[in-house]
């Protein structure tokens, strides 16, 4: 509060992470409604587009308000939500008694919640509220509510307002999971009831077919009504009207339009869903993945777990557990199906949110999904290929497990309520049974005895809410949070005088692509002009200056990335090559920020000592002639790039290995000026082959990825649905978000999961790429317009393996041996890998057995260039094909895709007439040398083991790792058990149900076997 004059001066502005203070109607609001591209980040902004609804509550202005009125504006409606619930529903408890058992709870879950996830308090924080709101809504209109529609209507809307996406995904989870559990139910309770004999006694009478009218519809919706089951259908149909069929509408005309490879962007494979798992002590502590263990930590969770919250589970089992309390609360049927729903619902969330976590052995959801979907898919028939397809469907729509963790966090409130409400009225109960049997309760008025019984339920509450919430205060990061005022500084206020002195000077220039170095994004910190530590992303530079630049973080654009992969690979290492690219992508702007600092040893952290070179590098610039310092001020300095691309360039289209492209670019720094690199992963602008060609690669080779470049549709990636079920595979994607984990790649440290040291994306003919470190199989899906006989090549990088090819309708597997060509893959020692004096380890014999020997013995492969692989001919009929290659050996491979091209193309292909290929940078223009930095042309330099970085300790190799990254590589089986042990488990869990269900065959003594059974009698 004491910031507010500040802020709305703007002096100074709260935010912190991803809270950025920065809104603009015109450029976030209403370009982004209408679909349009975002020249702000030079790209589609689409996490802004689904919450356009709250996302003005971070303006700066705003925010502070926001943070003081929405917060508990949220709680207030939690509170009376599970208040108004309980107190109808459970009659046995005291409405008082609830009224103040509620607050504890309620607060709890949102102080834990808003600890986590306060930088997106006005989409997760408000969406947690609306989803608790929904369910409560929703399972009151299906048991317990006489006009149950509105309340089915109502509870839709608020499912679709909901401000994040991931909350309706859980709805439906939830919608799903009690469908079943209450279906279930029903045919049970009918089986019960002697529903199978009444079926077989019943006559079949033809009934004349009438016209339906008003009367007769509103008599079948009303017997609807009667039922559990009725209500149930339709509910579903209101919620797929109301709610679905408009989100998706929304989603594919609003959010993500112009978006053309979300996976890319947000990808699911294995091991992001191994990263996002919450092991089950985690679970059982309620400790919430966020931003402030992030502070702490330097990890999304606490790397020991809160294991005093542990009591909480404890009181969330005590209904379902405790026989007198549970049969005190379920008075009737209705309460059993909803304790029922509550306990399924809850056992799974907590299922699900174990995701890939230890023990290794549990069959939580996804490895048991994993081992059932890897067994039906292993019999090569229809029945697998339908698992697989359903069981990926379902991994990409609920991606991260610990997104399942916020279904016990909705359903939390009421349950705790419960026992809490309960032990209040015991306390009340016992205490005014002492006091009506002495002596002194007999002068008392009726008045004196209410106001006394009061008095009991408030002191009772008042103890079981301190004793309730001390588990939580005996927290000491809770308490320092909490008790700050400022979120432990987090949000402390960032001054923006310097800052806003860099925005005046940037306005007064002619207008231009601006960025600012080094990025924020890197797990770094931003110390302000009092000393205090900040941590932003680099959207708030954008914003906050409002020119057009490129953002590259995680939902960054994938051409952006890429720039500033190779902007950001030639600063990191002194280089002065990387102004080719920042004029090849028109950088007219670089802003230093000087502020940005290491994160003080908490946690990993991206490029170390990257903020250390970058102002360097813009000096070396200056002095080069290609730069000129414009503004400087204690934390930001201005620099211009004066020495511009020409308006009418000839593009330049880059097919070479990494080397090559060193080679080129390393001291020819106004290459750029004369032409406009193209490279081949993000394929051509307009289509047509490029008349100019830089490669180092045989020509061959270059004819076939032109081909390829020019024939999209006959290349072919991987499919990615197993990718999310099998740790043998590792999808590219995995070090594309954020970016700067791609830089892991030219490593050979434990991060470096491919295998192999590569240049990541770079040379691709996809922008992507499948690393298959151990043995495992690919399904390719491909297709044809023509019948006829095809040439399949694998382009990709292969160290000797070998390999089984199947087409979809052949009889018989074809085993191929793959072996690399000298110029593109190699094998070095691990102690001169990174010389410049290496020399390659030599394979004899079998190529796959002499590289297996070679690595076994310490030799690191490095991948020089993509090549292509003869995978042989094949005739294809026109439409849709599978190819299936099993990989049998453990020696790494990149796989990129397969090239479908067509025999007599294969025969004779050739480099398009009218193009040109240069293999030597001394046939091009604007080709001049110029002094750099360092004359070391290698190709590949470890960031973690060269220069300033060679003599790293095990805690700083740790640094150069994703931050959500896991503490330990996983064991060679990925994190998986062996199938067989997880499948025997899965089949005790399903036969354990199973049981339960019979079990529940047996009557009760409160159902007669000709009971129907309303809602109305049952209450």
């Amino acid at each position: 509060m004491a910031a507010i004059p500040d802020v709305l001066a703007g002096r100074a502005v709260i935010g912190g992470d991803e809270l950025v203070p920065f809104f603009d109607t015109r450029t976030q609001l209403l370009d982004q409604a209408a679909g349009m591209f975002s020249q702000l980040t030079n790209g589609y902004e689409f996490r802004v587009r689904y919450a356009f609804l709250t996302t003005w509550l971070r303006h700066y202005e705003v925010l502070p308000f926001a943070l003081l009125i929405v917060l508990p504006t949220i709680f207030t409606i939690a509170y009376q939500a599970v208040v108004r619930f309980a107190t109808d529903v459970f009659r046995s408890l005291s409405p008082v008694s609830i009224s103040i058992a509620a607050a504890f709870p309620v607060t709890l879950v949102l102080l834990i919640a808003a600890y986590a996830k306060i930088t997106h308090f006005y989409t997760l924080l408000l969406g947690l509220v609306m989803m608790t709101t929904a369910v409560l809504l929703w399972l009151h209109a299906l048991l317990f509510a006489t006009r149950w529609v509105r309340r089915i209507v109502l509870a839709s809307v608020l499912v679709l307002l909901e401000p994040a996406v991931h909350y309706l995904v859980l709805f439906s989870v939830f919608l799903a999971v009690s469908s079943a559990t209450l279906v279930i139910g029903e045919v049970v309770r009918w089986i019960r009831t002697g529903g199978p004999g009444r079926l077989r006694r019943r006559p079949r009478a033809a009934s004349p077919r009438r016209r339906p009218s008003v009367v007769a519809l509103r008599g079948r919706l009303a017997a609807l009504g009667s039922s559990t089951l009725g209500r149930g259908v339709v509910a579903a149909a209101l919620f797929a009207l109301v709610t679905l069929l408009p989100y998706l509408l929304f989603v594919k005309f609003v959010a993500l339009r112009g978006v053309t490879n979300l996976s890319e962007t947000v990808p699911g494979d294995y091991y992001f869903i191994h990263d996002a798992s919450v092991s089950w002590l985690h679970l059982l502590s309620w400790d919430l993945a966020g931003i402030m263990d992030k502070v702490f930590y330097g990890d999304y969770l606490a790397k020991v777990p809160r294991w005093r919250d542990a009591s909480y589970s404890v009181v969330f089992l005590l209904p379902f557990v405790i026989r007198p309390l549970r049969r005190s609360l379920l008075r009737t049927r209705a309460h059993r199906q909803l304790f029922g729903v509550l306990a399924v619902v809850s056992a799974f969330a907590a299922w699900a949110t174990i995701g890939y976590g230890e023990p290794l052995w549990f069959p939580t959801f996804h490895r048991s999904l994993a081992a059932v979907t890897r067994l039906l898919y292993s019999t090569d028939t229809p029945v697998g290929d339908l698992a697989l397809t359903v069981s990926s469907t379902v991994v990409q729509v609920l991606r991260f497990p610990h997104r399942f963790q916020l279904l016990l966090f909705a359903l939390a409130p009421l349950i705790m309520t419960l026992p809490l409400a309960a032990a209040i009225d015991a306390v009340w109960r016992r205490s005014t049974t002492r006091a009506s049997e002495g002596r002194a309760a007999e002068g008392r008025s009726p008045a004196r005895r209410r106001a006394d019984a009061v008095i009991v339920r408030v002191a009772a509450g008042a103890a079981v809410g301190a004793l309730f919430l001390t588990p939580f205060w005996s927290n000491a990061n809770y308490r320092l949070v909490y008790g700050s005022g400022d979120f432990g500084a987090f949000l402390a206020p960032f001054p923006t005088g310097d800052l806003a002195a860099l925005k005046r000077h940037l306005v007064a220039l002619p207008s231009g692509k601006t960025v600012v170095l080094p990025p924020a994004e890197t797990a770094k910190l931003v110390t302000d002009t009092n000393g205090v530590d900040h941590r932003f992303i680099d959207k708030f530079f954008i914003y906050y200056l409002d020119r057009p630049s490129f953002y590259y973080g995680l939902t960054g654009d994938t051409a952006n990335k890429f720039a500033f992969f190779l902007i950001l690979r030639g600063i990191y290492h002194q280089q002065d090559w990387w102004i080719d690219e920042a004029r090849n992508i028109g950088v007219r702007y670089v802003v230093v920020n000087s502020r940005v600092r290491d994160n003080r040893g908490v946690g990993a952290e991206y490029l170390p000592h990257v903020e250390q070179y970058v102002g360097p590098a813009l000096e070396r610039q200056v002095a080069l002639g290609f730069a000129v310092r414009r503004y400087r001020n204690s934390s930001y300095t201005l620099y211009e790039l004066t020495d511009p691309a020409h308006r009418e360039r000839q593009r330049l289209l880059i097919d070479s290995s990494w080397s090559g492209y060193l080679r080129l670019v390393w001291d020819r720094l106004a290459l750029s000026r004369c032409y406009d690199l193209e490279y081949l992963p993000l394929g051509t602008a307009t289509g047509r082959a490029p008349r100019l060609v830089y490669s180092d690669a045989p020509r061959g080779e270059v004819a076939l990825d032109l081909w390829v470049a020019s024939h999209r549709d006959a290349f072919f990636a991987p499919s990615s649905k197993l990718f999310a079920f099998d740790p043998n595979t590792v999808a590219s994607s995995y070090y594309l978000s954020p970016m700067f984990r791609e830089f892991l790649l030219f490593s050979n440290t434990k991060w470096n999961r491919t295998g192999m040291i590569t240049p990541g994306v770079f040379g691709t003919a996809g922008g992507s790429f499948t690393a298959i470190p151990r043995p495992t199989g690919l399904s390719v899906p491909v297709r044809v317009e023509r019948t006829g006989e095809y040439r399949l090549l694998l382009r990709g990088s292969v160290t000797g393996n070998r390999v089984t090819v199947r087409v979809s309708g052949a009889e018989r597997s074809r085993p191929l041996t793959l072996k690399p060509t000298r110029s593109a893959l190699q094998l070095f020692t691990r102690a001169s890998v990174y010389s410049a004096k290496r020399v390659p380890v030599p394979v004899s014999g079998d190529p796959v057995a002499g590289a297996s020997r070679a690595i076994a013995d310490g030799a690191v492969p490095v991948d020089l260039r993509p090549e292509y692989q003869d995978l042989g001919p094949v005739h294809l009929t026109a439409g849709a094909h599978e190819l299936r290659i099993a990989k049998q050996d453990a020696n790494p491979m990149l796989v990129e895709g397969i090239a479908v091209v067509p025999a007599r193309v294969a025969a004779d292909v050739a480099v398009p007439r009218g193009t040109t290929v240069v293999d030597s940078a001394a046939r091009l223009a604007c080709s001049a040398r110029y002094p750099v930095l360092s004359q070391n042309g290698s190709g590949y330099i470890d960031p973690a083991a060269h220069g300033p970085h060679k003599d790293l300790s095990n805690e700083e190799l740790l640094s150069l790792a994703a931050a959500e990254a896991p503490g330990l590589t996983p064991p060679d089986a990925g994190g998986m058990s062996d199938d067989w042990i997880v499948l025997a488990l899965t089949a005790a869990l399903v036969g354990g149900a199973v049981l339960t269900i019979r079990r529940r065959l047996r009557p009760r003594s409160d159902e007669s076997v000709s009971s129907e059974g309303t809602h109305d009698a049952e209450r």
